[in-house]
């Protein structure tokens, strides 16, 4: 277990956790620091659900201010405390709230897997005055608690985690700082997944955003893909919030092979959800320069229909469809 008293305490400053100390980082100088902690170990892709490596930040944007808290919740029958990554907007509270959710690294100890910097997705709600935090799961990275493999058992994995979703979400709107009625949740490859099962259970949030989810497993004799669709369909006919699915062609772990008819079981049984590919970015997609382009305007058109602020704050309202003509989704299904 890793040592959580390395911080400094106690901490100051606005919505500070009653039971661990905050840290303040820069994001240029925590790269070096994700780099120490994931070391050679960052090339094990053949244990549990793999992720491919983050992009690091926009070339020549300026870092992001970046605060990290440890979230007490309480999921999977224990207390636990979650190493979190938040970015504030520079607007004065309340704030709407997006919960990012991370993937895996497929690593034997999850706790060696580096806390998870978004920066990407957190630039794009930054620019649209939502306050952007950054979960690590229970037992992943810093964070306390179990961590559970998912042994081919989809559903149960996914749904064993929607706890800590909705744990981060409950304390962030019990500080007083942000608006309940404004509340969004996305997930990337894993956490993709892992969202999706927490929307089937009583979400407080008014949409779901999915960039390439899924879980694959080298668990013996486990067909991975058949045990997505599995859980796609189950818990589709229990989604209680709409969701958009984003993935690309060039995929290397969830190609539309997988995807689309992941999908299809989830929107079969009766999930409200959309479903949009694009031609190319691969697996990280959500977190390049040139995919949050991309995806940009469908990511705005949704929110706009979900009830979210959609618009960058000051953007002339003009169609935000020119700006990524060149990488229109290559196929898509209407929301239903």
């Amino acid at each position: 277990m890793p040592n959580h008293r390395r911080y400094p305490a106690p901490g100051s400053g606005p919505m500070c956790p009653p039971i661990r100390a905050v840290h303040a980082f820069h994001a240029a100088t925590t790269l070096a620091l994700i780099t120490a902690l994931a070391g050679p170990a960052t090339a094990a892709r053949a244990a549990e659900d793999t992720e491919a490596t983050e992009a690091a930040a926009t070339p020549g944007a300026a870092p992001l201010a970046e605060q990290v808290l440890f979230v007490p919740v309480h999921g999977g029958g224990v207390d636990a405390e979650l190493e979190t990554t938040v970015y504030r907007p520079d607007t004065p509270p309340p704030w709407p709230l997006v919960v990012i959710n991370h993937g895996s690294r497929g690593l034997p100890d999850p706790h060696q897997q580096p806390r998870y910097q978004p920066v990407e997705v957190a630039r794009y709600f930054l620019d649209r005055g939502y306050l952007v935090v950054a979960p690590m799961r229970e037992g992943f990275s810093k964070s306390t608690g179990r961590w559970e493999p998912s042994q081919c058992q989809t559903e149960r994995y996914a749904l064993r985690y929607g706890p800590d979703i909705a744990g981060v979400i409950d304390w962030f709107v019990a500080q007083g700082q942000v608006l309940p009625d404004q509340v969004l949740v996305t997930g990337q490859s894993n956490g993709g997944m892992v969202g999706l099962a927490w929307s089937t259970q009583a979400p407080k949030a008014r949409a779901f955003i999915n960039f390439a989810g899924g879980v694959n497993t080298t668990y013996r004799n486990c067909d991975w893909a058949a045990a997505m669709i599995e859980a796609a369909r189950s818990l589709g006919a229990k989604a209680r919030i709409r969701s958009l699915w984003i993935y690309t062609e060039d995929d290397n772990i969830f190609p539309p092979s997988v995807s689309k008819p992941f999908f299809e079981a989830w929107h079969g049984a009766g999930a409200p959800a959309t479903y949009r590919l694009f031609p190319h970015g691969g697996h990280p997609f959500s977190q390049t320069r040139s995919g949050r382009q991309a995806w940009g305007p469908e990511v705005e058109a949704f929110l706009k229909d979900v009830g979210l602020p959609s618009r960058p704050r000051g953007a002339a309202q003009a169609p935000a469809a020119a700006a990524a003509a060149t990488a229109a989704p290559a196929a898509s299904t209407p929301v239903k």
